[in-house]
């Protein structure tokens, strides 16, 4: 994220990929892991961005490097450029499934979702090839990853 002339990062310190239980309106850090993501040569990734409990009290925004793309003060849209939040009243997340293209002449690009005070940020690498160091460290896999897509798309339709 940009504020003024600085760039902001959001690193996240969790010893042996344990993260504390989020409190309401906090992030869900692993439902994004890995945060840089090396895509060698793909055109298109699924993201999935996840927060704690199910009310509204701050707005939620989508930015592209430093520039909001996506806002939302309840679960719809306000922008409508990127539909809904999921929100799940049973596992009391609120939920967004994002898929991302390349832009054209980009080979790198961060989003960063969340509110003013707590968001995540994921980089894109579309050139490179590799995996994050956190993969292998939380023992994740590609099939979690569309577990978890497949199971949150089926509450949308």
């Amino acid at each position: 994220m940009l504020k003024g002339t600085n760039r902001i990062y959001t690193v996240y310190f969790a010893k042996d990929c344990k993260f504390p239980t989020p409190s309401d309106g906090e992030i869900i850090v692993e439902k994004s892991i890995p945060l840089y993501r090396f895509l060698g040569g793909k055109t298109q990734v699924n993201v999935i961005f996840a927060m704690n409990g199910t009310k509204f009290s701050s707005r939620i925004s989508l930015l592209r490097e430093a520039r909001e793309v996506c806002r939302w003060d309840d679960s719809a849209s306000n922008t409508g450029a990127c539909g809904d939040l999921i929100v799940d009243k049973v596992d009391g997340l609120i939920i967004y499934n994002a898929t991302f293209h390349k832009a054209l002449n980009k080979n790198y690009e961060t989003y960063t979702w969340g509110t003013a005070s707590r968001q995540v940020s994921v980089t894109l690498d579309w050139n490179n090839m590799g995996e994050a160091p956190e993969v292998k460290a939380c023992g994740l896999h590609d099939e979690q990853s569309k577990i978890f897509t497949q199971m949150y798309a089926s509450i949308t339709t």
